[in-house]
């Protein structure tokens, strides 16, 4: 019995040591298993969300270049004129002449569709709006592109707002048509796009396909999508992917390249008042720019502008101008 008993003993001991060693083997396996996974397999993590900068550098104004600055004047009027005024519900359009306005079918260089004759922009959009086009259609072949609005007078903008709050209500209307003194168009700096073929068929103009160039590229005309994605927020219109309108060059790039509409970019340009540091900016073509901004002194506001630089002043509809140099 004992003999037996001993016999059992060494047995279920080698058994046991067998186990060990798989279990040990198993484990090792495991490990390496996991191991690979880990390096080989998994998703990396998402790196750390870094600020967006203006591309350029931004430098202190040194006294020799103050030096190179003169001063002009601006009535509390001219705060409202330019290509970066702010017009939104908060930010009421001031009405003024309509003297610089052009109509785009009797002024456009390049082939392109326009709604009618009444369809007009401000003077300065339409080189612009033209080269704009005529790349386009260059690089897509697209002929069916239509210039479907331009500027708004109040009463038409009133007229379209009622309509849509009939048919939709007050509230859901507001999200896609801005109340009198409160539309983009009011400027002559928005144009709405559309799609009209040759054989009469109307299109809502969407920004896909081959009109995708033009939501992509617009920037290095001077062109925003005035109410992009994700800005809904702060816009107070939901995404038109149809709206475009121009701020300029510079500051097109800068909006795009950091990702800000236009509400943002004008709170980002009072990071640059003129006696303190200036945005230096190069774009895509290798132009350089140099942007500050002025606030308002009251009825009249003296500017500094350079004595030997190109420049233009813009109003931004709230509380003083941005200067842009052309360097």
């Amino acid at each position: 019995m004992a003999k037996y008993t001993a016999s059992k003993r060494t047995v279920w001991i080698k058994r046991a040591i067998l186990f060990s060693i798989f279990l040990i083997l198993a484990i090792g396996i495991s490990l390496a298993a996991s191991y690979l996974f880990m390096e080989y397999f998994q998703p990396a993590p998402l790196a750390e969300p870094t600020e967006k900068k203006a591309s350029g550098v931004t430098e202190p104004i040194s006294s020799l270049e103050l030096q190179e600055y003169e001063t002009i004047t601006k009535d509390q009027s001219e705060i409202y004129k330019g290509p970066l005024i702010l017009v939104n519900n908060q930010n009421l359009y001031q009405f003024t002449e309509e003297d610089e306005l052009v109509s785009v079918l009797e002024e456009k260089q390049a082939d392109y569709k326009v709604s009618d004759r009444n369809v007009k922009v401000n003077q300065k959009v339409m080189e612009q709006l033209d080269e704009m086009i005529r790349d386009f259609q260059k690089e897509t072949g697209f002929q069916d592109l239509l210039v479907a609005s331009g500027y708004r007078s109040k009463d038409l903008q009133e007229s379209l707002f009622d309509r849509e709050a009939e048919a939709k209500g007050e509230q859901e209307a507001s999200l896609w048509v801005a109340k009198p003194g409160g539309s983009e168009h009011h400027t002559g700096y928005g144009i709405d796009f559309s799609i009209y073929t040759d054989q009469g068929v109307s299109l809502d103009y969407t920004g896909t396909g081959k009109c995708a160039w033009l939501n992509q590229n617009c920037y290095e005309y001077g062109f925003v999508v005035r109410f992009p994605k994700d800005k809904e927020e702060l816009t107070g219109i939901d995404y038109e992917p149809w709206h475009f309108r121009y701020v300029g060059v510079p500051h097109a790039y800068v909006m795009t390249q950091n990702n800000l509409c236009l509400e943002e970019y004008i709170v980002f340009l009072k990071q640059y008042p003129f006696d303190q540091q200036h945005l230096n900016v190069q774009d895509d073509q290798g132009n350089r720019f140099e942007i500050y901004y002025v606030e308002s002194q009251g009825e009249q506001t003296e500017i500094p502008v350079p004595k030997q630089q190109k420049y233009s002043v813009s109003g931004n509809n709230q509380d003083g101008f941005v200067v842009t140099v052309e360097h």
